[in-house]
């Protein structure tokens, strides 16, 4: 697999060995012509199977800054049957996936390559981090999934607004 990085300098780029780990991993590796990744799971604790969710590589690209009130929610895909007689509910588990409604403030130097690359990604699953720095992560603001919809708003001089709706895929 083309990935970013030569396995050989590849801890470097790592700070710390991860423990028991069950949100999302967001690994900055710089780009080289051409590497080679290696993921292993080494399995510590007896009963507990280590598993990997997706494994996605790709470029990364600066939107802008999230603002406050950013909703991060959840799709459901389990069944609800209600019995039309009895009035009874038979409930199926399903899968579920993370939805985000995330207003971006951008700079009006950059709003003509925001509008071209959000229109590029239509229809192309993502990664979205819409977590401003790195000391905070709210998992819910991490969504591998497409975009919804979008929808920028020329507000002033030297910034606008974007709305950025993402649906989360499993």
């Amino acid at each position: 697999m083309n990935f970013s990085v030569p396995v050989l300098n590849f801890p470097e780029y790592i700070p710390k060995t991860f423990g028991a780990y069950g949100g999302s991993l967001i690994i900055p590796i710089p780009k080289e012509d051409f590497s080679q990744t290696k993921i292993e799971f080494i399995n510590n604790t007896s009963g507990v199977t280590a598993k990997c969710g997706q494994y996605v590589c790709g470029l990364k690209n600066y939107i802008g800054e999230s603002q406050f009130d950013a909703n991060s929610g959840m799709l459901s895909f389990s069944r609800r049957i209600r019995n039309e007689y009895t009035g009874e509910m038979e409930l199926i588990k399903g899968a579920n996936v993370k939805t985000l409604d995330v207003d971006l403030q951008i700079m009006n130097t950059e709003y003509n390559r925001i509008y071209a690359l959000l229109s590029m990604l239509d229809g192309i699953p993502c990664v979205f981090q819409a977590n401003n720095d790195s000391s905070t992560k709210y998992e819910p603001l991490i969504v591998y999934g497409y975009i919804d919809s979008f929808n920028l708003i020329l507000r002033g001089a030297l910034y606008s607004d974007c709305n950025l709706t993402i649906k989360g895929m499993i």
